[in-house]
């Protein structure tokens, strides 16, 4: 048996949640073979899945995912998305998507993290 600690509330799993938990990762790839949708990591998981052919729609909802996970990380995610000549992806539109997102949401947290000239 599996024990989730959390500051609120300490939870046992039982073997069924378990298999649950571990099988509501699991999908199945274009060749019909199992696979990991989700790392259970909101953060690995946009980094992994948020590429320069992702939808705005999918980035900001896992974006969202990542910054309520640990935004500091998430953060730095923002930024590898713009990194160019090896530093990143290069992802201009995508860096402009969480950008406007981060202006909308953590107004203050972009004002602090942007160069002055």
């Amino acid at each position: 048996m599996k024990s989730l600690s959390n500051q609120a509330t300490d939870l046992e799993l039982s073997e069924e949640e378990e298999d649950y938990e571990k099988h509501s990762l699991m999908g199945i790839t274009e060749n019909y073979l199992p696979t990991f949708i989700s790392s259970g990591n909101p953060c690995l998981d946009f980094f992994f899945h948020v590429v320069p052919d992702t939808s705005p729609g999918d980035l900001i909802r896992r974006l969202e995912l990542a910054w309520a996970h640990n935004s500091l990380t998430a953060l730095k995610l923002i930024c590898n998305l713009r990194g160019v000549r090896g530093t990143g992806k290069s992802d201009k539109e995508g860096f402009y998507t969480a950008s406007f997102w981060l202006h909308h949401y953590h107004p203050k947290t972009l004002a602090g993290n942007v160069k002055d000239s």
